[in-house]
């Protein structure tokens, strides 16, 4: 996930991005296919369980999501798969 870079004014009246030390900067796709594949595979490159950490409102809502034991949710995964067929 892309964290927003903050933006600051300089005396000209120009904004310009301020970025974080150490931050990489990455190409940006040039075809509709690289943009495409970069987009369905943005779950796959992005460390999604780090946002229960770093966010409240996540952390609050897995906080007080109901639980279920584990071979319960197994069986669920198949029925999920399986529901819409």
């Amino acid at each position: 996930m892309e964290i927003p870079v903050p933006v600051e004014l300089m005396e000209g009246g120009q904004a310009v991005e301020v970025k974080e030390e150490g931050a990489e900067e990455e190409e940006k796709p040039r075809t509709w296919l690289a943009r495409f594949t970069k987009i369905a595979t943005h779950g796959l490159n992005v460390d999604i369980h780090k946002v229960v950490d770093e966010d409240p409102v996540v952390a609050q809502i897995h906080e007080l999501a109901e639980k279920f034991d584990p071979h319960v949710e197994y069986v669920f995964a198949y029925l999920q798969v399986c529901s819409p067929l």
